[in-house]
């Protein structure tokens, strides 16, 4: 395990090489002793992820290969992550969630409690591409919601991200 910044690892997690905890964000990449990840207990993270510092994962967490969880993003407990899933930071995912393979979840999406994302999924988050124009905003999935294969969820013209 490749390990940067203060890192907490909940009992029973399981770790399969090769995998990155606390990667720095561009403030930390010239600092030490930032806050790296907390990973809750009985968590499995499997080989080729990387989670970057800031971030804090409930007990009983799960994921497949190659996930990328970016910076400052709360995932509850009982959350699964698909394998190539790209979560991309200052996300907040609830409790009971399934995100299935290939899953792309941009910065500032709220994913609620008991919400079920199917593979190859994609959430936006810029109205304009690529101007920014009016800032991002991700979208918001409420408690309960299942999103099917092959979706893309993006804002429309009028400023607005979806809830659903």
């Amino acid at each position: 395990m490749i390990e940067y910044g203060i890192n907490r690892l909940g009992a029973g997690a399981q770790i399969f090489e090769p995998v990155t905890l606390g990667f720095p964000s561009r403030e930390n990449v010239t600092r030490t002793g930032f806050l790296g990840s907390t990973i809750g207990n009985r968590a499995i993270i499997r080989s080729g992820t990387i989670i970057y510092c800031d971030v804090f994962i409930g007990d009983d967490f799960s994921c497949g290969h190659n996930v990328l969880i970016r910076e400052k993003t709360r995932i509850g407990n009982r959350a699964a992550i698909g394998t190539a899933s790209i979560i991309e930071g200052q996300v907040v995912i609830g409790n009971d969630v399934s995100l299935q393979s290939l899953v792309y979840v941009p910065t500032g999406t709220t994913i609620g409690d008991h919400v079920f994302i199917g593979p190859n999924t994609v959430l936006t988050n810029d109205r304009y591409p690529p101007s920014r124009i009016g800032g991002l905003q991700g979208p918001t999935l409420s408690d309960g919601a299942a999103v099917g294969a092959n979706a893309t969820i993006r804002c429309d013209r009028n400023k607005r991200c979806p809830t659903l």
